[in-house]
């Protein structure tokens, strides 16, 4: 009888580098995933050639009931990223990826702190970004199949308009005819409405790569295909969910490199964290740090939060980041008083402005 399998430990990263996964390949999708880590040094120039991908998904359930294994141990996983890791898995080849859940130590909250930081930068320095949707349920199949058609005769008939420095399709003549059902499914599934997954990673990529069960269609093709068949104007309460994803995935294509590197800090330099944060705050996080810290490697402006002494710390509670964050966006002199039960926030400044916030649904109220 064979030795009991041991659970993984992880070894202590350099400053500098960051942990890849070398997915073992197998034919069968259904047998034990295999693979090992790798400590490589995260290039610094947009222009070194990365060869590995980068995963954008939803963690779903944190309940980890599966089992990835590496030499003689095993590293417990959700069901979500097993199934994810299963399909990504070729049946000849090794695959090079870098994922948060397995790449970074979740049980170590200075080495999240520290991988965290460059966040953009891994995505950004990926050979690409793989969006995982999920396996094929409720037509998607169908539904991705009618979005590539129509992207397809955009690209065909060569009809692509520039409006505002970002590339957009126009409408056919005639709407396509699709099941919106299918679509408005597919745009319905939570990896739309995840902070982190939604702006950090997608914003930061060289290349988009959607991926639904075993079908692949290219970032800019989903998008030209969405804006083109507009499914979701059916359904208001998609509109700004896809909108947002449609405007960073195209700008992970057009938007020019405005990369800022300064103080150990990377960024894409796409807004003010103040604006940043006002225009995603509704979209869910499984941790509500999260929230702030998905948002460092994108800000812009002359204040750099890393000097500032704001940077991801997950032994920080709460109460602690809200007060930072809104110091660092208003005034170093403002008094925050916060409410944990009710999760609501008071603020004063100087010139005797209250607001009282409601993280979750930013209701703010002056008097």
């Amino acid at each position: 009888m064979c030795c009991a399998v041991r659970e993984h430990h992880y070894s202590p990263l350099p400053d500098g580098y960051i942990r890849l996964l070398r997915l073992m390949p197998h034919g069968d999708r259904d047998a034990p995933i295999q693979f090992n880590l790798l400590d490589c040094p995260l290039p610094d120039s947009s222009q070194d050639t990365s060869l590995y991908d980068a995963l954008s998904y939803v963690w779903g359930s944190p309940e980890k009931t599966r089992f990835v294994y590496t030499d003689e141990c095993r590293l417990a996983v959700t069901v979500q990223l097993h199934t994810a890791l299963s399909y990504l898995r070729d049946r000849l080849v090794e695959r090079i990826i870098w994922i948060d859940a397995i790449c970074i130590n979740q049980e170590d909250n200075d080495e999240k702190g520290r991988q965290v930081q460059p966040m953009a930068k891994i995505y950004a320095r990926a050979s690409r970004v793989i969006v995982w949707l999920g396996e094929e349920a409720d037509g998607s199949n169908e539904a991705l199949r009618e979005i590539l058609n129509v992207a397809n005769q955009l690209h065909t008939n060569s009809a692509i308009v520039k409006t505002n420095h970002q590339a957009i399709p126009p409408l056919p003549d005639q709407r396509p005819t699709t099941d919106q059902r299918a679509v408005f499914r597919l745009l319905e599934r939570p990896w739309f409405q995840r902070i982190w997954v939604v702006l950090q990673e997608v914003a930061a990529a060289r290349h988009v790569l959607i991926k639904c069960g075993t079908m692949e269609i290219d970032g800019y093709a989903f998008c030209s295909g969405i804006s083109a068949l507009k499914p979701y104007e059916s359904f208001p309460e998609l509109q700004s969910l896809i909108r947002s994803a449609v405007y960073l995935i195209m700008g992970a294509i057009f938007r020019p490199r405005c990369e800022i590197s300064q103080s150990d800090r990377f960024s894409l330099n796409v807004r003010p964290l103040s604006e940043l944060v006002d225009m995603y705050h509704t979209r869910k996080a499984t941790k509500l740090l999260d929230k702030v810290y998905a948002l460092l490697g994108m800000s812009s402006g002359d204040r750099d939060p890393y000097k500032a002494g704001f940077w991801p710390n997950y032994n920080a509670s709460w109460k602690d980041v809200f007060q930072r964050l809104v110091k660092f966006s208003l005034s170093d002199k403002m008094s925050v008083s916060t409410w944990n039960r009710q999760e609501l926030k008071a603020i004063q400044g100087n010139i005797v402005i209250k607001l009282i916030l409601n993280w979750n649904s930013m209701v703010v109220t002056l008097g």
